[in-house]
C-alpha cells in the first residue's frame, strides 16, 4: 500500500507548527552554567539578561574549549561530542573538529539550529546527528559561510550515521540567507528518513555516492542548491515512502556521475529553474511484486537553463 501523498499546504502546516513549538520553547527557556565533560573546558559564564532577551541557546565552540549560554541541562557533552538534550533554538558559531552535534529531543519535539559561522568536522559519526526529533530547521545566518565534512579513516562504522554529513531520523529543512557547504567522503551528503525541504540560503553539496537522499521525499521551494560532485545528486524513495521530488521555486544546479534526479514514483519541477551536467536527468521508477513500475515525470518548459 503506498503512502498518502501529502500536499504542499500539509507540509506549510508543519513548517508552522515547529515554529510555533519553537516560539513556546523559548519562551519557557531558564539560565543555567554549562556542565562540563573531564575532556572539554569553559571560559565564560552565561549572560541570563543577553539570554533571555534572545531567547536561544548559544554555544561558541573553540577547538576543545567551549561557551554555552542557556538551561546546563539542555546540552550534555560527551568526549567532543554536544547532545541536544531540549527541544529549541540553539545558534552555533566558531569551530569543532573530530566531533558532532547530536539532537536526542524525543519524536515528538523539535529543534532549530542556526549557523552563524561554524566549522563542524565529523570523525565518528555525522558532525550533525539527529537520533530523535520530530523535524530539525538548519538555517544560515545572512552574511555567514559555514562548513560540515567529515574524514576518511580506517575502521570507520558502515551505518548511515557514519557515512552522512548530515545524518537525520526526522524531517529536515534548509533554510536562511546563509551559505553552508557540505563536504562528504564517506557516503552521503545529507541523509533524512522524513521530508527534506530546501526553503532558502546558499546550500553547495559533495558527496561520493547520493548528494541528498530522503527516505520520504525533497521538496524544493527557494534557494540555491549546487552539487558539485556526486554519483547521483538528489535521489528519494524507500519502501512505504512518497517516493516524490518536488520543485516550486529557487535553482539547482547539480554535476554528477549517473542521474540527476532519481525517485521512486514522481519528480515534478514546476517552478524555479535549473543547469544539469549528468549522462542522465530524470529517473522514475520501483519495483513492485517483481515488476518495474514506471514513475511520473513532469517538468515546466522553462525550467531548464539553457548552456
Amino acid at each position: 500500500m503506498r503512502t498518502r501523498r501529502k500536499t504542499a499546504r500539509e507540509w506549510g502546516r508543519r513548517i508552522c507548527a515547529w515554529l510555533l513549538i519553537f516560539s513556546l520553547c523559548e519562551g519557557l527557556c531558564a539560565c543555567g552554567a554549562p556542565s562540563l565533560d573531564e575532556n572539554m573546558a569553559t571560559e565564560t559564564k552565561p549572560d541570563t539578561e543577553i539570554f533571555l532577551e534572545s531567547g536561544e541557546y548559544r554555544l561558541t565552540l573553540d577547538g576543545r574549549r567551549y561557551d554555552f549560554l542557556g538551561d546546563a541541562s539542555a546540552i550534555r557533552v560527551e568526549n567532543s561530542d554536544f547532545i541536544v538534550q531540549k527541544a529549541g533554538t540553539y545558534r552555533l558559531s566558531g569551530t569543532l573538529r573530530e566531533g558532532s552535534i547530536v539532537i536526542d529531543v524525543g519524536y515528538g519535539e523539535s529543534v532549530r539550529l542556526i549557523l552563524d559561522g561554524v566549522s563542524l568536522c565529523g570523525f565518528e559519526s555525522a558532525p550533525i546527528l539527529v537520533r530523535r526529533a520530530a523535524a530539525v530547521i538548519v538555517e544560515s545566518v545572512g552574511g555567514t559561510v559555514n562548513t560540515l565534512s567529515d574524514v576518511k579513516r580506517d575502521g570507520a562504522g558502515k551505518e548511515a550515521w557514519h557515512r552522512s554529513v548530515i545524518y537525520a531520523d526526522s524531517d529536515l529543512c534548509f533554510r536562511g540567507d546563509g551559505t553552508l557547504v557540505i563536504s562528504g567522503v564517506r557516503g552521503q551528503g545529507v541523509h533524512a528518513t522524513g521530508d527534506l525541504c530546501v526553503q532558502g540560503g546558499k546550500l553547495t553539496v559533495s558527496a561520493p555516492e547520493e548528494a541528498i537522499l530522503s527516505h520520504d521525499r525533497v521538496i524544493l521551494e527557494g534557494g540555491q542548491l549546487s552539487v558539485t560532485e556526486a554519483t547521483v545528486g538528489i535521489s528519494v524513495g524507500e519502501s512505504g515512502g512518497v517516493g516524490a521530488i518536488e520543485m516550486t521555486g529557487g535553482r539547482v544546479a547539480i554535476c554528477c556521475e549517473k542521474t540527476a534526479f532519481l525517485a521512486t514514483r514522481e519528480i515534478s519541477l514546476s517552478g524555479g529553474t535549473g543547469s544539469l551536467r549528468c549522462p542522465k536527468a530524470y529517473l522514475c521508477r520501483e519495483t513492485v511484486d517483481g515488476k518495474t513500475v514506471e514513475g511520473k515525470i513532469s517538468v515546466a518548459e522553462n525550467w531548464l537553463e539553457k548552456n
